[in-house]
Parts: structure tokens; C-alpha cells; sequence
């Protein structure tokens, strides 16, 4: 018999950390649970490490051999779940004993809860450094950027405050802070698949226009801050530097959101003009965008455009989510 709740733990050199994390998931004092670690093709020992971090049945691990980027490998953890709801929890963070417990509360008391998250607190490797305080001044209450939240919001309102602030920042956390339902994750297509920093904002914005949010009002897991997180590594190699406006283009391939949120189109102009300067900036004396930077993601997103455009606005989304029934 499935479980209600699958708990997640997509890795990539994790193994400093996986022991520490899957005792935070054992130690659950709810118990209708499975723990799926699934690594993205590691090359040190995580997988081994996993798997002699505790005797637990509930524990499954995956070993995947191909390498899917963040994105596409938190898609295809979540793939290799059961449960009715899924708990993503990150290689280095932890949970609190009730987290689990506390967060699928709400959404079994009510339908069309399909987001529940909490706040997290935050735990930093080097903690007197200017990078973690500048860190924790821009990040640790980042709940609080909502206007209002209730127990329970209702569908559209929280996805409509974060849009009107012209969709800067996370305002509900990373992964391990959140609980999906996993039905409402697959029918949205899972994670934009080539973002690189805000594409867990971009999901949890599509899951709260579609359906109820729950917000628990009280910390309950740790998010890890140190400088070898795959965040960290990506923004030091400016690989985001189109998430914006992939950001936008997700967004807009949501029919009804694109609908309700007009401004969503005329954002995507101005961004795609910034892009296009940034690319032209070494013929215009600005500073030149690092080739590996340009690289990144522009075939991708190229492609996707040009099929959206021969298929005159009616592109599939592109997340690679094998949805399981």
C-alpha cells in the first residue's frame, strides 16, 4: 500500500551532509511515510553513504546514471515517489520531528490544499561572514514579504500578491520548507526545467494560483547556507543570469495565468530587451558576459521560443515529469 507522504531527498555530492539528513526524516513522529533518496548520477560516495545511514525500511534510495541538472532531477525524484503528498527535503537541510506531521495536517483537512509550507531557519557554516549576514538580512523571514496570511489562503491570492510585486524574490522558501500534493504538481508539469535559482518560487506561485495555500506559523525545518550549495555555485558562475526571463516565459505558458496577468507579457518584453543588451554588451562598451554565461540555457530557450512561435502560442511545458498516477 502507498504511503500518504513520500519524503524526498534528491542528492548530488551529498555525502558530507546525507546522514545527518536522513536521520532528521526517520526521526518523523508521523509514521505514513517512505524516504526517497534519489542521487543525480554523484561521483563521490553519497549513494554508498545513504544506504548505511540507517537500517529504516522506509528507506529507498535511487541511483540515477545520467545527470539531470537541479531542475530536471527534482522532477525525477519526485517521479520515483508514491505518495499522496510529497515532502521535498534537501541533501544538507533537516526537519524538525514534527514537521511532517504538522504540515499534512491541513492538507488532508481540506481538498484543495494543494501548497502547505513554514518557515525555516537558517544554518550557516560560516556565520560571522558578510556573505551570511547579508544572507540572513535578505532571507530569514521570507514569509513575511506576503501582505496577509491566513492558516488557509485561498486560490490565486498569494500567487496574486508575489505577481504584483513583479515576482522578485522567494517569498515561501526552498524546497525543504514546502509540502505538495503530488497530484497538483503533475498536472502543473513539475519544475521549469531550465531555471536555475528561482525555479522553486516559479512552482509554488503556479501551485498557489491553481489551488488553497496552508501556511503553518511556526519554524520547522533548517535550510543549510554554505558556499559549495549548488545556489551558491550557480550565482558565483552567473548562470542565472536568464532566469528572469524564464521566470516570465513559465509563467506565461500557464494559459489561465497568462489570462489573469496581462502585465506578465509586457515584464517579458522588457526583460528579453535586457538580455539582448547584456549579449550586445561587449560591441557597446558595457562588460562583457562571461561565454560560458551566454551559453547557458540561450539554446534552450531559443528552441522553446521558436517552437512556441511555429506553433502559433500553443507550446507544450517542457519539464521532463513523469507523472504517476
Amino acid at each position: 500500500m502507498a504511503p500518504l507522504v513520500s519524503i524526498v531527498v534528491p542528492t548530488f555530492r551529498g555525502a558530507p551532509w546525507i546522514r545527518e539528513t536522513l536521520a532528521s526524516a526517520t526521526a518523523q513522529t508521523f509514521r505514513d511515510l517512505e524516504i526517497v533518496v534519489v542521487d543525480d548520477a554523484s561521483d563521490d560516495d553519497t549513494v554508498a553513504r545513504a544506504r548505511l545511514a540507517t537500517a529504516d525500511p522506509r528507506v529507498r534510495v535511487v541511483a540515477c546514471a545520467r545527470n539531470a541538472g537541479i531542475p530536471g532531477h527534482w522532477n525525477r525524484a519526485v517521479a520515483c515517489t508514491r505518495g499522496r503528498f510529497v515532502k521535498f527535503l534537501l541533501q544538507d537541510d533537516l526537519l524538525r520531528p514534527r514537521c511532517v506531521e504538522r504540515l499534512v495536517a491541513p492538507a488532508c483537512a481540506r481538498d484543495d490544499v494543494d501548497l502547505v509550507f513554514a518557515p525555516r531557519d537558517l544554518v550557516f557554516d560560516a556565520p560571522a561572514s558578510p556573505e551570511a549576514m547579508v544572507f540572513r538580512a535578505t532571507n530569514a523571514d521570507v514569509h513575511r514579504a506576503f501582505p496577509h496570511l491566513e492558516p488557509v489562503n485561498p486560490r490565486g491570492a498569494l500567487a496574486a500578491a508575489w505577481i504584483a510585486a513583479r515576482c522578485l524574490g522567494n517569498w515561501v522558501g526552498e524546497p525543504t520548507a514546502v509540502l505538495v500534493r503530488r497530484a497538483a504538481f503533475a498536472r502543473l508539469g513539475g519544475f521549469h526545467p531550465r531555471m536555475r535559482q528561482l525555479v522553486d518560487m516559479e512552482m509554488w506561485a503556479r501551485l498557489a494560483f491553481h489551488g488553497a495555500v496552508a501556511f503553518v506559523d511556526e519554524p520547522l525545518a533548517s535550510f543549510r547556507v554554505h558556499a559549495g550549495s549548488a545556489t551558491a555555485r550557480q550565482t558565483a558562475a552567473g548562470l542565472d543570469w536568464l532566469d528572469r526571463l524564464e521566470l516570465f516565459e513559465g509563467l506565461l505558458r500557464d494559459p489561465a495565468i497568462a489570462s489573469a496577468h496581462p502585465e506578465l507579457r509586457r515584464w517579458r518584453r522588457g526583460e528579453a530587451r535586457r538580455v539582448v543588451r547584456r549579449i550586445a554588451s561587449p560591441w557597446t562598451g558595457g562588460p562583457r558576459l562571461p561565454v560560458r554565461c551566454a551559453l547557458a540555457g540561450a539554446r534552450g530557450y531559443v528552441v522553446e521560443r521558436l517552437r512556441r512561435v511555429v506553433g502559433r502560442g500553443a507550446s507544450a511545458r517542457a519539464p521532463s515529469f513523469d507523472a504517476v498516477s
